[in-house]
């Protein structure tokens, strides 16, 4: 079902240029076996690279935690709508509810609100009209789907509670979260929480964030055209050589090959 789940939005992004994000409740008890299943898909966060510099902030991040938390409260009461965040970027949410509770939002984003921002890539979001219309059609079979697949899935293990949660913290914050501020989160000391993560994850927590930086970097390599040295900043690197440099590690070839090799508009 997940496959499905993965190649039905593959569609909907490639046919309707659709920048889809899923984002599950963190009071659902199925929260953590959903954003477990769904963490390599990276269809957790808004990949628009305005969406990634505002993300780049530590303050500004906290002001998009705060926006997703007040639309879980609005999902509660609609079953979708249309809304703009503090950053100036509009959404189309649909809810994504199961017969016992509210899972979460599928958002699809990427459009530009009244908003004065002068910032170049705030000029990049889309000034067309959010197609209501099609989202109506298309997005309510992705929610039966979601639901769906949860019904196949189990509470977490509690041994590894802490470890699931460390892991979707860090799907919303491996841009800016540091050891320090995990323990401050989850109240555990540096060790414990570095030896809990190394014993499961295999790496270090810096290394896990890491691989994230440059799987975000992959996707924004892959679907707009930004240079190489926007998307390093956008996914949280502030030292470009490092990046190149971790990035031909993790993939055997640089940026702009990867660019050249996988963006969909140099495919023959």
């Amino acid at each position: 079902m997940l496959n499905i789940i993965s190649n039905y939005i593959i569609y909907l992004k490639e046919t309707h240029k659709l920048a889809i994000s899923i984002h599950f409740n963190p009071s659902s008890s199925l929260f953590l076996p959903l954003a477990d299943a769904f963490s390599e898909l990276g269809l957790n966060m808004h990949t628009h690279p305005y969406c990634y510099f505002i993300k780049n902030d530590r303050k500004q991040h906290r002001r998009c935690l705060r926006n997703q938390a007040a639309v879980l409260h609005r999902c509660k009461q609609s079953t979708s709508f249309v809304g703009t965040c503090h950053a100036g970027v509009k959404e189309y949410v649909y809810t994504i509810r199961s017969e016992k509770e509210l899972l979460g939002f599928i958002s699809v984003s990427g459009y530009r609100g009244k908003n004065r921002n002068v910032h170049p890539l705030f000029r990049t979001l889309s000034d067309s009209p959010i197609p209501i219309a099609l989202l109506d059609t298309v997005i309510p079979p992705l929610a039966i789907m979601i639901c769906e697949f949860s019904k196949s899935l189990h509470l977490s293990d509690s041994k590894n509670n802490l470890f699931h949660r460390i892991i979707c913290y860090l799907e919303e914050h491996f841009a800016t979260t540091s050891l320090d501020e995990l323990c401050s989160v989850f109240g555990y000391s540096r060790s414990h929480i570095s030896h809990i993560f190394k014993k499961n994850a295999g790496c270090s927590i810096n290394q896990y964030c890491n691989r994230l930086k440059i799987r975000h970097a992959k996707h924004l390599l892959c679907e707009t055209d930004f240079s190489v040295t926007d998307i390093a900043f956008a996914v949280g690197f502030s030292d470009f050589s490092y990046f190149i440099r971790l990035f031909r590690e993790e993939t055997g070839i640089t940026p702009l090959v990867f660019r050249k090799t996988f963006q969909p508009s140099q495919k023959p």
